[in-house]
């Protein structure tokens, strides 16, 4: 093999290998290394944390409302049975709609929203089984509005917004 200027070395078939003796190779090598501890450690810590909240935040138009789901058809489909009732063990607080706001007016039990649902409900369920941690769901959603007026924080008039 030959070594070559970059710190890589050349094998007869002109394919390049790293030098574990390069010290630009090296230092490449510490870099990653001290990137991905600092990203998959707070992530593998996190596991062993059964107290901390985990707050997640569902924001959309009317398929995050929910508008074609009916709670009345949630038995139908076994998958999903007991969605329909409170889950006592999930924190929820929402704002629905836009001139006529419907808001759980603080925290509130996981459960449907009027006759119909979101991806919430089941999401919920599914977070809540697997992990040990308290969880809280925050949705705000509006049906017939536009990502370019609506949902824009840079729009000017005040009127052309979602509430907050």
């Amino acid at each position: 093999m030959l070594q070559s200027q970059q710190g890589l070395a050349k094998n007869d078939d002109s394919v390049f290998h790293p030098s574990f003796t390069d010290p630009h190779f090296q230092t490449n090598m510490i870099k990653t290394f001290l990137l991905l501890a600092t990203l998959l450690l707070p992530a593998l810590a996190s596991k062993a944390d059964t107290q901390t909240l985990r707050v997640f935040i569902f924001a959309g138009q009317s398929n995050m409302v929910g508008t074609h789901s009916k709670v009345a058809d949630i038995q139908r489909f076994p998958p999903f049975a007991g969605l329909d009732k409170p889950q006592k063990d999930v924190l929820f607080c929402y704002k629905l709609g836009r001139e006529n706001m419907e808001t759980s007016e603080g925290w509130i039990p996981m459960q449907p929203t009027r006759d119909y649902f979101g991806p919430e409900l089941s999401f919920a369920q599914k977070v809540s089984r697997s992990i040990e941690a308290p969880i809280a769901v925050i949705k705000v959603a509006s049906g017939g509005t536009t990502l370019g007026k609506d949902w824009n924080p840079d729009m000017r008039q005040e009127e052309d917004r979602l509430p907050h």
